[in-house]
């Protein structure tokens, strides 16, 4: 929840999934600007959650952000791969999140 707190601080609207199903769900049924999907979910992870998304073909302009703890290049290689945008590790500083909100609200 501390995701949220920050989100909600710097005013953003937040919309959350409790997995990775219903993350999928959650970008259909709402506005979304960018998703930050955390990559350890249950019943679908961050990739599979990812992939989903990409292959609705209606999101292909919405930014995926990962946040995840795994920093290695294979972990950004996968996200990558699997549609993401960018890539942001845990813990998360709030500095990080504002300059990833920036770059992709705007480039939108």
């Amino acid at each position: 929840m501390l995701m949220t707190a920050m989100l909600k601080q710097r005013g953003h609207n937040v919309v959350i999934a409790e997995n990775g199903k219903v993350a999928v769900e959650q970008i259909q049924a709402h506005d979304i600007d960018v998703v930050l999907m955390d990559m350890m979910m249950p019943e679908l992870n961050g990739i599979e959650a990812t992939q989903a998304i990409r292959a609705l073909g209606d999101f292909d302009s919405v930014p995926i952000i990962a946040l995840t703890a795994n920093v290695s290049l294979q972990d950004r290689q996968a996200c990558t791969d699997a549609g993401m945008n960018d890539f942001l590790t845990k813990p998360l500083s709030g500095s990080a999140l504002d300059n990833a909100l920036v770059k992709w609200t705007r480039a939108n």
